[in-house]
């Protein structure tokens, strides 16, 4: 057992804290992430896309509605201070993009199509991460929708 002063509160340290102590590097690599998550960001809420995508019989005949919630997050000072859109995510050039994606693709599942939609805004976007949801609303009658959120950085 080990005591120390923090802060005036007496600490004191057992044989099971002191493991936790050795996790602290991983820990404290977990939190940067999410502080790093914590930018500026720019959003689409409730963009609706057309994809012929599903697993099931029905769902392959013809192209069903895909909400997409998205986030991206960046550094928008620039931006802030140019007042100029190529300083920024244009959120109109990342719609455009994601509807693209979506009405090409034939993606049984929406973890594909989500897959292909990330990977194509780090590569065409400066963005060091994103949250991405995608919605079918049509699937399950008595729900509101059905879908995946996925959540990627830049490597």
């Amino acid at each position: 057992m080990l005591s120390y002063t923090c802060n005036s509160q007496l600490v004191t340290l057992t044989r099971k804290s002191t493991k936790l102590i050795n996790q602290f590097p991983a820990y404290i690599a977990l939190v940067l992430d999410v502080l790093r998550f914590m930018k500026d960001s720019v959003f689409i809420k409730g963009l609706e896309l057309r994809s012929l995508i599903g697993v099931y019989e029905f769902e392959r005949h013809s192209p069903q509605r895909v909400i997409v919630d998205l986030e991206l997050a960046a550094d928008l000072s620039l931006a802030g201070k140019s007042d100029k859109v190529e300083d920024t995510i244009d959120y109109g050039a990342v719609a455009e993009k994601l509807g693209e994606i979506a009405t090409k693709s034939k993606f049984l599942l929406l973890e594909a199509l989500g897959e292909a939609m990330s990977e194509a805004l780090f590569d065409n976007f400066n963005i060091s991460q994103l949250t991405l949801t995608l919605n079918k609303p049509d699937i399950i009658a008595n729900a509101e929708g059905v879908g995946i959120t996925i959540r990627r950085s830049k490597n």
